[in-house]
């Protein structure tokens, strides 16, 4: 089993303990249908549609589309597949394993692309260019993609003043913290964040304070000592770029529609985006 596989077969064993912003609530989902029937309304009237889910996320798999729009999720996890699909529903909904960077070797092409934070998974600007080249080569004339990403904000945290805050009762969830350490921690947009090097950036901050809780918070302790057993060997890799830094390699395939963004804790972090094809030449 690979590395990739191991932390996927791990995250879909745990997903049911995440909450928001590492997984998506109603308001997001209800974000992305609205900007994908938006886009649909400004295309060709088309009287069947399909579109692309990428990865299975539960919330986005189990949405209501209505009839004549086929979804087709893409995940390279079976774990995923497995743990999180509500299964195929005949001429409605389907999962398959692939890569998103080949999506084209599937054989569909697709009216929409959506996912949740699935641009934090390419490697940036390079990672992100693949994984745009590819949808732009199953997506119809003026197909819409949209995705919720998570977006480190211009000015960095420093680790030790995200950790400070959690240890003084300042950070409402786990999640909360854990995304704030991980866009903390990415010295550079282009070179990422392991999940390694966050576990021994997160040990050599308690280590310097003399701290002796992993969180100072009770309640969390078993949920921060399983993170960094997740942790402390992986070198699955995310990156957190700026919105703008996200918008300035997207458009070089997509128009952008619209932003939206969510109205829980760090909402500000984490926008609905939609964007357009640019016509095909």
């Amino acid at each position: 089993m690979s590395e990739d596989d191991k932390i996927w077969a791990q995250l879909a064993r745990v997903y049911h303990t995440y909450g928001s912003p590492f997984k998506p609530t109603d308001e997001d989902s209800r974000l992305t249908k609205e900007a994908v029937a938006s886009g649909w309304n400004g295309a060709a009237d088309i009287p069947a549609r399909s579109l692309l889910l990428m990865g299975v996320t539960p919330l986005l798999a189990s949405l209501d589309w209505g009839k004549g729009v086929t979804v087709t999720a893409v995940d390279s996890s079976k774990a995923m597949i497995d743990a999180l699909w509500p299964g195929d529903v005949p001429g409605r909904r389907r999962a398959v394993r692939g890569d998103w960077r080949d999506v084209r070797s599937l054989g569909y092409v697709y009216d929409a692309a959506i996912g949740d934070g699935v641009f934090n998974l390419m490697g940036f600007p390079d990672g992100l260019r693949a994984l745009l080249r590819a949808l732009s080569e199953v997506l119809r004339d003026g197909g819409v993609l949209v995705t919720r990403a998570f977006t480190r904000p211009a000015i960095r945290e420093r680790p030790v003043d995200v950790l400070t805050q959690m240890y003084q009762g300042q950070i409402e969830e786990f999640s909360m913290f854990e995304l704030r350490l991980l866009m903390a921690a990415q010295s550079g947009v282009q070179d990422g964040m392991t999940l390694s090097a966050a576990a021994a950036m997160w040990h050599d901050v308690i280590r310097a304070a003399g701290a002796t809780s992993l969180t100072g918070e009770a309640r969390w302790e078993t949920q921060a000592t399983e993170t960094l057993q997740r942790w402390n060997e992986s070198t699955f890799a995310m990156t957190f770029p700026t919105l703008e830094e996200i918008r300035n390699v997207v458009c070089e395939e997509f128009v952008e529609m619209s932003v939206a963004y969510p109205s829980y804790p760090l909402g500000e972090r984490c926008p609905t985006v939609s964007w357009r094809l640019r016509r095909k030449a």
